[in-house]
């Protein structure tokens, strides 16, 4: 699933920065529900494969999966904002955001503090307002003084807050098929429920999470029902001429004839067919595995980047920005990415062994 997820991340970048030489390949809130059928997919096979009675290290993996990039970046939007005053359009200046934290109550205070640095919550700015002193729950997070996303270092953070939800619940929910099955319709049902009411539709059926656990759980149910079958040659062939298929909509996303919400679906059934049989078809992929690498940082990555591009060369800003971003990923996949990967695998491995040890000598 490489080349889909590192396609998916340039989405979600060419989106933020309003396209590039004048390219726009899509919506990112789309690619970023892609992913979420994607993680509900490796997650229901690493649960089985790898981490069966091993609750505590697969939550403490999870997290040194998702942080230390994150947290990089966020040290160096950090700097870069305090030496520049640069930001996105999705950030506040620095100095506007050091007034709102002397303004805010002991409570938004505690929001930016725990959002920023421990990524929980992130997804909650988009449920909050700010009066100018204090937060509140909102249906409408545009309706506020100054929108609390804005507060967020790494804003589109706010779908690895979605991410935490579902590894919290991962281990109980899809240890069993019937248990993925119920939560697919309870939360279909929320997003059909939702999406018939006077809600915004952003956020409540995109970054809701009870609206939007059915996506990842679609990831799940894949695994389930293919598991069995992922060598089979047929499942192979099939993954090529859906990796074809995904690659080409992805990259022609902007000129679907259809309407938004339309292709916004079919995207989403093109992933939660096509994830099982692509996963059979590269698993054993150096190449693939190296670009799916990349998506993670990409996407933590990006809008640092456009903000570094726009200090250097603001006419080319976005040619820039993508290059950098792509760069910064590299770094952040040598420097921190692989090492910590082999530190988890070799964790995981510590505690294989334990067990084998133990069991030997019963």
């Amino acid at each position: 699933m490489g080349i889909i997820r590192f396609l998916l991340a340039m989405t979600v970048v060419v989106d933020h920065y309003g396209g590039v030489l004048g390219y726009q390949m899509g919506s990112g809130s789309v690619a970023v529900e892609a992913f979420f059928i994607i993680s509900g997919f490796y997650m229901a096979l690493v649960l089985q494969d790898r981490y069966a009675g091993r609750l505590k290290l697969f939550y403490t993996n999870r997290y040194l999966r998702l942080f230390p990039s994150y947290f990089a970046i966020l040290l160096l939007t950090l700097i870069v904002g305090i030496a520049t005053g640069a930001h996105s359009r999705f950030t506040l200046p620095m100095d506007e955001l050091a007034a709102v934290f002397m303004a805010g109550d002991f409570w938004t205070k505690a929001y930016i503090v725990v959002s920023n640095l421990g990524i929980v919550l992130l997804d909650a700015a988009l449920f909050l307002s700010f009066d100018g002193e204090s937060l509140s729950l909102t249906t409408d997070f545009t309706d506020s003084a100054v929108p609390v996303y804005q507060f967020l270092l790494i804003p589109q953070g706010w779908s690895l807050g979605l991410e935490i939800y579902f590894y919290a619940l991962a281990p109980f929910l899809l240890v069993k098929g019937w248990r993925i099955a119920a939560g697919f319709a309870l939360s279909l049902g929320v997003f059909i429920a939702l999406s018939i009411t006077a809600l915004p539709s952003d956020p409540w059926t995109h970054r809701f999470f009870p609206s939007i656990l059915f996506m990842f759980l679609a990831g799940s149910l894949s695994w389930k029902l293919l598991r069995h079958r992922l060598d089979a040659p047929w499942i192979k062939k099939l993954g090529l001429v859906l990796l074809v298929l995904s690659v080409v909509v992805i990259l022609a996303l902007n000129a679907s004839p259809f309407g938004k919400e339309v292709t916004r679906f079919l995207l989403l059934t093109l992933i939660a067919i096509s994830v099982g049989p692509v996963f059979a078809l590269v698993k054993d992929n150096r190449y693939d595995r190296a670009l799916g690498d990349l998506s993670y940082p990409i996407y933590v990555a990006h809008l640092l980047a456009f903000i570094i591009a726009g200090e250097i060369y603001a006419e080319g800003q976005a040619l820039l920005g993508t290059v950098l971003t792509i760069l910064i990923s590299l770094a952040l996949v040598y420097a921190i990415e692989r090492p910590l990967d082999r530190y988890r695998h070799a964790r995981l491995q510590r505690r294989k062994d334990a067990k084998t040890g133990e069991a030997g000598s019963s």
